[in-house]
């Protein structure tokens, strides 16, 4: 064989063994995955359904959805509001990866948000997703998952709910049905009425007696709350207070009568499961306060009744600061303490 030859055939093995490495790359062997559901699922609609396609390493993913009620295919990206333990993955220069791609920030689950033409190319939106993952949370691409499904197409699907995993991801899971949230954003999610496994309403049909430890405590307590929150809203100075005790800390509300807003401080959460109970205070729309380690924040009158107020009050000292119902509310005002007691109570 001559000189030539041997560089040719030399030069044609090294091709063939790069295409080799490039089919086997994890990166490429997803695309094509990711590509074949865009194709098989969102580019073929189907009346009266939506599709669904999650690509995912654990909790990191990306879900896209096609839906006859959006006028794009909507691709989000896992978010610190409903899983707060992303909150060491997603480092501001990987915030700025997402941001390069199209991801904005949405403030309805917290999630990073891709409007993505329904004319695009799956090629094109399989690579966008891989990077993101890559890029974005430093996934396992190997490790990745794909997922192909439809679902009853409805304005507000379910999601999987705070705490859970792949939280703020749309769940067609029907053993998740009880556990997952129909709400439209993490604020409602975090104020719903409570439901048992099947869906129906779970509030007790008979209040508990003093030795009964309420099954809800959100239910139980939200009417006596909300009458001290029709209280501080009728005050016409700021000198009076409520403070709401938890196990492991308390909520201060007090009125801004000027400003017409309730201006509530939560004590700072502690112990190992701060990171999630910063989460939730976060989604309730408390911020940290500068220069002291509490969460503050200010509801205006006009956006949030006494019942709503009432009912994320008791839904944080339930879920932050461990308030379970097995003795009565303790509460400060600018008389005194007082012990709360669920409404309707009957005494013995």
């Amino acid at each position: 064989m001559s000189a030539a030859m041997k560089r040719l055939a030399i030069f044609f093995c090294l091709a063939v063994l790069a295409g080799c490495a490039v089919q086997n790359d994890p990166s490429h062997l997803l695309q094509r995955k990711v590509a074949g559901a865009v194709g098989n699922t969102l580019m073929t609609p189907q009346p009266g359904q939506d599709g669904l396609v999650t690509v995912a390493d654990g909790n990191e993913f990306v879900q896209c959805r096609q839906s006859s009620l959006l006028p794009n295919w909507r691709c989000e990206a896992a978010g610190t509001t409903m899983q707060p333990s992303l909150a060491s993955v997603l480092t501001p220069a990987r915030v700025t990866q997402l941001a390069a791609l199209g991801f904005k920030p949405d403030p309805a689950f917290g999630n990073y948000v891709l409007e993505v033409a329904p004319t695009t190319d799956p090629d094109q939106l399989a690579a966008a997703i891989v990077q993101a993952l890559s890029q974005g949370y430093g996934a396992d691409i190997a490790a990745a998952e794909v997922d192909a499904r439809r679902l009853t197409t409805q304005a507000c699907p379910p999601r999987r709910n705070f705490g859970q995993d792949q939280a703020g991801a749309i769940n067609t899971d029907p053993a998740m049905a009880g556990v997952s949230t129909a709400a439209c954003s993490a604020m409602d999610a975090l104020t719903a009425e409570p439901t048992d496994a099947a869906g129906a309403d779970a509030r007790p049909t008979r209040m508990p007696t003093p030795n009964k430890v309420p099954k809800d405590v959100v239910t139980a307590y939200g009417p006596t709350v909300a009458k001290e929150m029709a209280r501080l809203r009728r005050a016409r100075t700021a000198r009076i207070w409520i403070t709401l005790d938890g196990a492991d800390g308390h909520i201060q509300c007090r009125p801004d009568p000027a400003d017409r807003a309730f201006a509530c401080e939560a004590t700072a959460a502690a112990g190992k499961s701060a990171p999630q109970h910063v989460g939730l205070l976060h989604m309730a729309g408390f911020s940290d306060a500068e220069g002291a380690p509490n969460h503050t924040r200010r509801f205006p009158y006009r956006q949030f009744s006494d019942v709503q107020m009432a009912r994320l009050l008791m839904t944080l000292l339930r879920d932050v600061y461990g308030f379970d119902g097995s003795s009565f509310l303790h509460a400060h005002d600018e008389l005194g303490d007082v012990a709360l007691m669920p409404a309707n109570m009957r005494l013995k």
